[in-house]
């Protein structure tokens, strides 16, 4: 029995989904795939996070305690992350530098890895209203949350 679908993984469909479409990119057979979720025409394995700014702190983050999901975004070719707000545009940013990165607690105490937004590189900006008002709609952020 497959595990259930939430609307994180809903989430990260879509932003994989636009990577995918916006880079050439194929997405992973996989669903659960521990290396990459994308290739690109070039055969860049890319890693794809789909989430909104961390509000005062201008960095895009993961958890720090779950190993897999960080060795994905230190070990693939690629690290992009689909930044969603309050707004129609949906921006679409690379990471350079990986080794770049801060370390700080969220006050549930989880301890985070964040990549500073100044030193990524703007790929793409989207603007479809359906498409952000549909993101916000699965996501876990509070600003967001009916």
């Amino acid at each position: 029995m497959s595990a259930p679908i939430t609307n994180k993984h809903r989430l990260g469909e879509i932003g994989e989904k636009l990577v995918a479409y916006l880079e050439d990119a194929i997405i992973s057979e996989d669903r659960f795939d521990i290396i990459k979720d994308l290739i690109d025409a070039n055969g860049c394995q890319i890693e794809v996070k789909t989430q909104n700014r961390h509000p005062g702190m201008n960095v895009f983050s993961i958890q720090a305690d779950k190993q897999t999901n960080r060795d994905k975004c230190m070990n693939v070719d690629r690290l992009i992350f689909v930044e969603y707000d309050s707004t129609p545009k949906i921006k679409v940013w690379e990471c350079g530098s990986r080794k770049d990165f801060v370390r700080y607690r969220t006050n549930a105490m989880t301890n985070m890895l964040g990549w500073p937004i100044s030193q990524m590189n703007l790929l793409h900006e989207v603007n479809s209203n359906e498409l952000a008002t549909k993101m916000r709609s699965l996501s876990q952020a509070e600003q967001f949350r009916k």
